[in-house]
């Protein structure tokens, strides 16, 4: 019938496919497909409008510097940027106990959360490599 679904993605309930993610009922792949197939934005990634710090900044953080000392890569430099950094979002796995709703025994799940990216450090730079 036209007017009944077709196929609906995992967020037919209600639910925004973030909170399903946190919930362990989808992963952060099928929250982006979601989100796509809804029409919204990725949920990982980053600000456009900071692509071009590196180049426009007068001040740079000492990371920043040896990013480019090290490879003479914007990209990279934009990379070890900390405003950049906390403006990025990418999905990180995690195994927790979840308590179903219908409150049976916990149940180990992998669930994923939306984090921005940790600051810049030496020891992740070395990694870049």
């Amino acid at each position: 019938m036209a007017d009944e679904p077709d196929d609906i993605e995992p967020d037919c309930y209600g639910k925004r496919p973030t909170l399903l993610a946190e919930h362990g009922e989808i992963t952060g792949m099928q929250a982006e497909a979601t989100a796509a197939a809804h029409g919204l934005e990725p949920l990982e990634g980053s600000l456009n409008s900071l692509a071009s710090i590196p180049k426009s900044s007068r001040h740079w953080s000492i990371m920043m510097v040896v990013a480019w000392i090290a490879w003479r890569d914007f990209e990279l430099v934009r990379e070890q940027d900390p405003e950049f950094c906390s403006a990025c979002f990418h999905w990180v796995g995690r195994v927790r106990k979840v308590r179903p709703q219908d409150d049976r025994e916990p149940v180990t799940r992998m669930v994923y959360s939306l984090e921005a990216r940790r600051a810049p450090t030496v020891g992740r730079l070395a990694l870049h490599v």
